[in-house]
This record gives C-alpha cells, structure tokens and sequence, in this order.
C-alpha cells in the first residue's frame, strides 16, 4: 500500500513541475479582448487583433485613431476594459477624456509566466508628456501600428496603448507562496496518509483490557 501511495505521489507531483514549465516564449502574441461602455450599455468582449496585441516580454505601442472623435460626436462619456491571457488579467473601467489618452499596462512576467498587471491612464497634458517621453513608439513594428484601419494616418486626437513589461525573479514572493502552499499541502496528505496506514495495527490490538481487583 505504501509503494502505491509513493508511485501516486512521485505521479502528482511530476505532473506539477510539467503544468509549472508551460509559459510563453519571448515574442509570443497575447491574447486580448476589449469591451466598451457608452451611456449604461455594455458590448460583448470583442479579441483585439494580434497585430495590435502585446507580445510577450516585448515593449509595444498601438495608437488606435478615431476613437476619441467617435466620442467628440457621440457627446458620452466612454468607458474601456480590458482582457489579457483569456480573462487571467482584466483592468478596470477606464473612462476616456475627450482631449488625448494614453493607457500603460506594465505586465509583470517570471519566465513564461504571467504574474500581474498594473494599468495607468494619462489623459490630456500628461498623455502628450508620456507620450513625448516613451520609447515604446520607436520600436521596431510600432511606427507601422500609427496607420488606421483604413491606411490614413492619425490625427493628435487618439488613443494610444502601452505594452511594457518587467520581469521578475523565478523564485519571487508570489512562487515562494505557491511552493510554500504545496508543501503544506503535501504535508496534510502525508500525515493522513500515515493515520491510514497505521490504522489497521491499531484495530488488531483490540481495545485495552480493564483490570478488576479482587475483593
């Protein structure tokens, strides 16, 4: 019973390390979808496509013209979210200015793995600074992302998107609770693992004897 138990055990925990070693490769297109919210009513989630999606461990830019004048003429208030890795990373709602936006996603990634997100919205004065100051937008396939749709080039008024990332140690805060969670985990289920085993030589004891004095 025991070698099986070990057998099961040497099993789980290979099949971990295996989960634990997919990840992403440098330059490998990340899945992301937006939704849109105009006066109350909320779209679909709708994929953004690759060509204007992050790619892993790589700093990129996409100006999305059009938006901000679709907004001007509309005359409501436009909220965006966010969706990254299917739905493993999601922003908040981010309300729009009528003037310029920039949206920074700072992706935090140890080796192939996605750890966290952080999302910064500049708008208006601040959004030109970011934007004079980034050198997300001098590399290389950023410039050709400048284009609309359509093959016209973009006005001062759009929206442009930061994908910046920093990675972390292999062996950082959050992995060091994941190891700590497994092998807390693997403790509670060697000790039942003994309280079973050690049931059996118990039972054929029998329960202890009581002895009577004589009177």
């Amino acid at each position: 019973m025991r070698c099986l138990h070990h057998s099961t055990m040497r099993w789980w925990l290979a099949l971990c390390f295996m989960c634990l070693s997919f990840g992403y490769n440098t330059g490998d297109p990340l899945q992301m979808s937006k939704r849109i919210q105009v006066s109350g009513k909320v779209t679909a989630w709708h994929d953004v496509p690759l060509t204007h999606a992050p790619e892993f461990g790589e700093t990129k830019a996409w100006i999305v013209p059009g938006l901000v004048n679709n907004l001007q003429e509309q005359g409501s208030v436009i909220k965006l979210s966010f969706s990254f890795g299917h739905d493993r990373l999601v922003t908040p709602w981010i309300t729009l200015s009528k003037d310029a936006n920039v949206i920074r996603f700072k992706f935090t990634h140890a080796g192939g793995d996605l750890v966290d997100l952080q999302t910064e919205h500049m708008s208006d004065d601040a959004a030109r600074e970011t934007l004079a100051s980034s050198w997300a937008l001098e590399e290389k396939g950023a410039i050709q992302d400048v284009e609309s749709e359509d093959g016209s080039e973009s006005s001062n008024d759009y929206l442009t998107l930061l994908y910046e990332w920093d990675e972390v140690s292999a062996m950082d805060v959050n992995m060091g609770l994941n190891a700590l969670f497994l092998s807390a985990f693997l403790f509670t289920l060697f000790s039942a693992a003994a309280v079973v085993v050690s049931l059996p030589a118990d039972l054929e004891k029998g329960p202890p004897s009581k002895s009577r004095k004589a009177r």
